[in-house]
């Protein structure tokens, strides 16, 4: 049986090659792999996190706005390679859209090549789209390689 050392150090091998593997075919539009990623990223907040995600295209079929959705919990996820203001915006709003067919209490986003630091006036931009619709924790609610690898250490 392998230590959890070297299973800790192997996912930490690919998820570094995950992100540059999609740096390069993003790169020329290629998304096929982010689409076989929002699975196995749902699965592993499951795992890290004790939540039920489900695919949101089996929940809801073609579901316009984000890729998990835990119905116990009310919590949804966007996974996506892109990191930006615009980006978040854009989910919130068909989320918003939704009306009463959204349920959702917390919004995740997980970035697969990294999340970097919003501004103040972005997050004011974001806090007044979502307009106290739902909770997005700007520390915690943004995830990526290194916040998953972070949970995955850190828990006994």
């Amino acid at each position: 049986m392998k230590s959890n050392k070297v299973l800790l150090d192997g996912i930490s091998t690919k998820m570094g090659v995950i992100k540059e593997k999609l740096i390069v075919e993003n790169s020329v539009n290629d998304l096929s792999l982010n689409i076989h990623l929002e699975q196995t990223y749902l699965k592993a907040m499951n795992l890290i996190y004790g939540y039920d995600l489900k695919n949101a295209n089996v929940v809801q079929r073609n579901h316009p706005a984000v890729d998990g959705i835990d119905d116990k919990r009310g919590i949804y996820v966007q996974v996506t390679s892109t990191f930006s203001t615009d980006k978040i915006i854009n989910t919130v709003k068909k989320l918003n859209a939704l009306g009463s067919k959204n349920p959702c209490k917390t919004l995740f986003f997980v970035f697969l090549k990294g999340r970097g630091k919003l501004p103040e006036k972005s997050k004011t931009k974001i806090l007044k789209a979502i307009d106290n619709r739902f909770d997005l924790d700007f520390e915690t609610h943004l995830l990526d390689n290194r916040s998953l690898y972070s949970e995955l250490v850190n828990k006994k």
